[in-house]
């Protein structure tokens, strides 16, 4: 969810460098404290990087995010996390003076929406999931509560479990209603971009499963639990729609003829990791099996050159039809 240039998306829609590796720590379900967080983010300024280093920051020491120097709650809680997880192994000072920063800022800057409280609207839209200015994301709802209880453990302080909780609340309502969730029978969908119709994008809708965890493991809300297990069933049984049998999927969009774009190597490295947190997480090893095939599914040269040929495929759509985005007639397969 972070603005990129035509030449990064380009340059990750055709790696030449196919040994990326995302770091990541095993969830301890047993343990009180939540520990640093569960994935790790590079903070370089290169095609996979998070450009952070070098980022401006605001007189406060919060990120802010180019070109426009905004607040990008997004990116403001995966920094603190990052910054979090960075004091955690090296008890460095400016690592904990900036999560403390970031911390700060999400505690500070929630906003009731539609009658729902803790919410982080984005400031503009995003215009591929016809998502308009003022959207909500499960995916910074979720990773908000894993910042805010981290520094509400860190400092005992009970602002900071308050705010956690109401950025739960999101999760309560459906998209139609303005909150979070995609419910459809069964199913509980947390959607990254959460607006009509839904994309169900993986890698959003697992951090958001991680701040529910997060919070039930900190606060004994039912409701918290009983909305993680379901949208946990729903992804047990989904999981194999993101698999293409040589790769995985961003998400469920499927153009009206029926393409479906490939994840980047970035993100099909983030599922790979993701995966294997979520297996310890729920005790489901059928995540620790999905992210070993997706794993050496990097592995194969066939399966590099079908990515590649998938993002040629896509090419375009990419620069002039626009037909695998939502607004070009894209639509779920579920």
């Amino acid at each position: 969810m972070v603005a990129t240039t035509s030449l990064q998306q380009i340059a990750r829609a055709f790696p030449l460098d196919w040994s990326m590796r995302r770091r990541y720590r095993l969830c301890d379900t047993t343990a009180r404290e939540l520990g640093s967080y569960y994935i790790r983010w590079a903070g370089d300024r290169g095609a996979l990087g998070e450009w952070w280093d070098g980022a401006p920051l605001d007189g406060d020491g919060v990120l802010l995010s180019r070109p426009q120097r905004v607040y990008h709650a997004t990116r403001i809680a995966q920094y603190a996390l990052e910054q979090h997880a960075r004091f955690c192994e090296t008890s460095d000072p400016e690592a904990a003076r900036a999560f403390v920063a970031q911390a700060r800022w999400l505690r500070d800057n929630q906003v009731s929406r539609n009658g729902i409280p803790g919410c982080y609207p984005f400031a503009f839209g995003w215009p591929a999931y016809g998502a308009k200015p003022g959207f909500l994301s499960a995916m910074t709802q979720g990773e908000a509560i894993s910042v805010l209880l981290r520094a509400y453990q860190l400092f005992d302080d009970s602002r900071y479990l308050q705010a956690a909780k109401l950025a739960a609340t999101p999760f309560r309502r459906d998209v139609v209603d303005g909150g979070v969730a995609w419910r459809a029978r069964e199913d509980v969908f947390l959607e990254e971009a959460a607006c009509a119709p839904p994309s169900h994008i993986l890698n959003g809708w697992i951090y958001a499963l991680w701040g529910l965890s997060d919070l039930a493991r900190c606060w004994d809300g039912a409701w918290v639990a009983d909305v993680y297990g379901r949208s946990l069933q729903t992804l047990g049984r989904r999981l194999p729609l993101y698999d293409c049998g040589h790769w995985s999927y961003y998400n469920l969009l499927a153009s009206r003829t029926g393409f479906r774009k490939f994840a980047t190597l970035k993100y099909h490295a983030f599922h790979v990791a993701q995966l294997r947190v979520l297996a310890s997480m729920s005790g489901e090893p059928a995540y620790e099996a999905t992210a070993a095939r997706w794993e050496s599914y990097a592995n194969s040269f066939a399966n590099r050159a079908r990515v590649w040929g998938n993002a040629a495929a896509s090419l375009p759509a990419y620069l002039l039809t626009h037909a695998d985005t939502v607004p070009g007639g894209a639509r779920s397969i579920v």
